[in-house]
This record gives structure tokens, sequence and C-alpha cells, in this order.
């Protein structure tokens, strides 16, 4: 999982650079210190933020965006670890 913008693998960085929208998930993790700005830059696109309203009530758009289109969904931190929330 993320914890900077360099702690993703060459394969899915490239897979980033291919979709049309990058949605980053902060509801049940934040980055401290890192501003989507420095993600930005490493990818060469936009980054959304989603946000707990996004993620629980407004992600079917998302979804359906993916139906059509290569769509990156990134996740902050392990994935094998336990889901905390930030709020």
């Amino acid at each position: 999982g993320l914890g900077d913008e360099s702690d993703i693998t060459q394969r899915g960085l490239e897979v980033i650079k291919g979709c049309k929208r990058v949605v980053l998930e902060s509801y049940t993790s934040i980055l401290p210190g890192l501003g989507k700005e420095r993600l930005e830059a490493l990818y060469g696109k936009p980054v959304e933020i989603a946000y707990r309203e996004k993620v629980e009530e407004d992600i079917e758009e998302v979804i359906e965006e993916a139906r059509g289109e290569n769509v990156a969904f990134l996740v902050i931190g392990d994935p094998f670890g336990a889901t905390t929330h930030t709020d």
C-alpha cells in the first residue's frame, strides 16, 4: 500500500498512468505530509480524493465509469492490515 509516492511497484505505476481517472481513498487512512500534488507529479494526471461521503454514498458513479474506462482506486497502507477510520 501507499506510504509515500515511491511505495508503488513499477507495474502499478504503469497501470495508473494508463487509467483515465485516479481516485485516492482517504476515508480509512491518510498520508501524513504527502499532498496529492506529489502523487499527481509522479502519475502525470490529476488525483481525486475520495472522502467518506464519496466512498460510502457516491461510489456508484466511479463504478459506472470503470465499466467502460480504466479507473484506478488507490488505497493507502497495508492491504493485510486491519481497517481503521480517520474520522
